[in-house]
């Protein structure tokens, strides 16, 4: 089962599914880290929509690299 982000941001509602890709290893691991880490950028910060979600996207990618670093 995919993980899936249902937030809101103000008025705004934030609905997220993320996916491994088949034959990745992990994938799993960086679905739920990529919704997990959406799920926490748009309860913990505050700003326009559009500042909240580019900044939740830069932290899931960050968690993703950081988690990438260290299964190696």
């Amino acid at each position: 089962m995919m993980p899936a982000c249902p937030e809101q941001i103000g008025s705004y509602f934030v609905f997220a599914i993320a996916g491994g890709l088949p034959g990745h290893a992990f994938g799993d691991i960086a679905s739920r880290t990529t919704i997990e880490t959406l799920k926490a950028t748009v309860k913990d910060t505050a700003g326009s929509a559009i500042d909240v979600l580019s900044t939740a996207i830069w932290n899931a990618g960050a968690e993703i690299r950081g988690l990438s670093q260290t299964s190696r």
